[in-house]
C-alpha cells in the first residue's frame, strides 16, 4: 500500500479501500472522538489487533472511553484491553482501560486524563475467544489549539 509524505496509507479505488473499522469524528470545538467497530468475527483468540488506520495526535488529551453494544451481544471471551502504542504497533504502550464481557454487553464509560507525548495508534488485546458479538468503542479526546493553525477550532471566530 502506498504511503504519502505524511506517512499515512493511501488507498485508491473501491477494490483497494475496504470498509474502515476505525474513524474519527470532529465536533464543534477542540473535542473529537474516534470510533472503533469491534466484531467478534475479526477478533483474534487471546491476541492483539493493531489498527493502523488512525493515529492520535501528539499533545492530545484522552478524556474518556466508552463501549456500547451493537446488534449482537458478546459470547464467550473474557476481556478486551484498549491501549495506545507507537507507530510500530508494540512499543511504549499506554493502557487506557479493559472492558470485560459484561462491559461489552452494556453501556460503559471510563473517565480518563491521559496526556499524549507522542503520536499513537490503537491496539486491542483480547483474552479468550469471542464467538459472537458486536460493539462500538469510542475514545474521546481534545487537541490544543495552536496559534498558527487555521484548521483547528478557534474560540474567537
Amino acid at each position: 500500500m502506498p504511503i504519502n509524505a505524511d506517512g499515512l496509507n493511501v488507498n485508491y479505488g473501491p477494490d483497494e479501500a475496504g470498509p474502515a473499522r476505525v474513524t474519527e469524528y470532529k465536533t464543534d470545538g477542540p473535542r473529537r472522538f474516534v470510533e472503533i467497530i469491534v466484531d467478534a468475527d475479526f477478533l483474534p483468540a487471546s491476541g492483539t489487533m493493531f489498527f493502523d488506520e488512525y493515529m492520535f495526535y501528539s499533545n492530545g488529551n484522552i478524556e474518556s472511553i466508552e463501549v456500547g453494544p451493537e446488534s449482537e451481544t458478546f459470547a464467550d471471551g473474557t476481556s478486551i484491553n484498549v491501549s495506545l502504542v507507537d507507530k510500530d504497533g508494540s512499543s511504549n504502550a499506554v493502557s487506557l482501560t479493559t472492558f470485560t464481557l459484561a462491559h461489552l454487553n452494556a453501556q460503559e464509560q471510563v473517565t480518563l486524563d491521559v496526556q499524549l507525548t507522542a503520536m499513537k495508534r490503537v491496539l486491542l488485546t483480547t483474552v479468550g475467544t469471542f464467538t459472537a458479538g458486536k460493539a462500538t468503542i469510542r475514545i474521546f479526546y481534545s487537541v490544543p489549539k495552536e496559534e498558527a493553525d487555521t484548521l483547528v477550532w478557534n474560540k474567537s471566530a
